[in-house]
């Protein structure tokens, strides 16, 4: 931080946590090797605007430059994605009942009415509101209902359904209670 270091040569694992004073940044190639697939795959766009975002930060310097070295094929491909801004959306619902099973498991939510209070603290609720098409709601239902409260609340119901029938919960609709089983709290706690 004090300027001594004038070059920093890292992994992009390493370059996503380096939270450094850095003019310049250079990506040096954008082919990455994927242990899963066995073989290279291109730097995602997240990781090239997270790694640019190392450059220029507003307290060090007043402005910073990013460089991305690649193969001429793909040069347009990244000029296209670092030029467009296209919003991030959720992909909370995929593990809502998972999330649900560790917030029930901890005491955090008891009830469904608790579990729609939650929801609306997530990322989910805010692009839901932003762009409620891409989560399947009507523009005549978030119409009615903008604070998508009976959307949320059918969410909970469902995902208390599906918890309570694979016996992670007791789910008892009358009341709209919750109660963390043993499979349940076994689950939240290795994450399984």
């Amino acid at each position: 931080s004090n300027g001594h270091i004038k070059v920093l040569v890292c992994t992009a694992t390493l370059a996503w946590g380096v939270n450094l004073p850095a003019h310049a940044v250079v990506i040096k190639g954008t082919q990455i090797y994927a242990a899963k697939r066995g073989s290279f795959v291109d730097l995602g766009i997240l990781d090239v605007m997270q790694i640019f975002g190392r450059a220029g930060r507003p307290q060090f310097d007043k402005f910073g430059e990013g460089i991305i070295i690649t193969t001429h094929d793909k040069l347009s491909h990244y000029l296209t994605l670092l030029t467009q801004q296209n919003p991030i959306e959720s992909q909370f619902l995929e593990s809502l009942a998972d999330n649900l099973n560790a917030e029930i498991a901890l005491g955090t939510v008891t009830n469904v009415e608790e579990a729609v209070k939650w929801i609306s603290y997530t990322y989910l609720y805010v692009r839901m509101r932003a762009n409620p098409l891409v989560y399947g709601i009507s523009h005549k239902a978030y119409q009615m209902d903008p604070s998508l409260e009976k959307h949320r609340e059918q969410l909970v119901i469902e995902v208390g359904r599906k918890l309570d029938k694979a016996r992670m919960i007791r789910f008892e609709e009358r009341t709209g209670f919750f109660s963390s089983t043993d499979l349940g709290r076994t689950a939240s706690h290795y994450y399984i």
